[in-house]
């Protein structure tokens, strides 16, 4: 499991958070990976409690996630989504190196830290990612900006984007300095 700190950052927007994630994962071997909770999506909760007349208890589960700036969807083994009773809401057709077929898509929401990402994940088999119970793709980390701090062997995520440092107008006009230990007229 890995380690993450939850910092709060003041913009002009308000406050934001930072989740930054500790150098005990190895970055070169395992990429970045994080610890999420996995549960069912709101709109199914709201249906679940409709149709039984009072509040249900949520299965939510905790689960490795690799981060995947190549994968356009997150994903999920079928398994997980299956054990959680995840509403299947569709299916899309997955191809990678070796295989193309259509997969099923669950309607789940994510938790990491105080994040909580309502979304659609696509459900896989072992096969195609193995030793991976959950990808982080493109559709999640849209709401992210990642910094992959390779020398210490870490990375953050910051929900949103970060403060920018205030850039300087450009109609400023800024006089060039002159090299040090250079005369006048030199």
């Amino acid at each position: 499991m890995n380690f993450f700190a939850i910092a709060r950052m003041a913009d002009n927007t308000g406050f934001s958070h930072i989740l930054y994630f500790s150098p005990r994962i190895r970055l070169t071997r395992d990429g970045p990976k994080l610890n999420l909770d996995l549960t069912l999506h709101p709109e199914q909760v709201h249906a679940l409690e409709m149709q039984s007349g009072a509040k249900v208890t949520i299965p939510t589960r905790n689960i490795e996630a690799l981060i995947d700036t190549g994968a356009t969807y997150s994903s999920v083994l079928d398994e997980i989504a299956l054990q959680l009773g995840l509403n299947q809401v569709g299916s899309v057709p997955i191809a990678g190196a070796h295989y193309h077929q259509q997969c099923p898509v669950y309607s789940v929401e994510l938790m990491m830290g105080p994040f909580h990402i309502p979304c659609s994940v696509v459900g896989l088999k072992p096969k195609h990612k193995p030793n991976i119970e959950c990808l982080l793709g493109r559709d999640v980390l849209q709401f992210f900006t990642m910094y992959y701090v390779g020398p210490c062997q870490s990375f953050v995520l910051y929900h949103g984007i970060p403060p920018l440092y205030e850039r300087p107008d450009p109609g400023d006009r800024i006089a060039p300095q002159k090299p040090p230990n250079q005369s006048p007229g030199t």
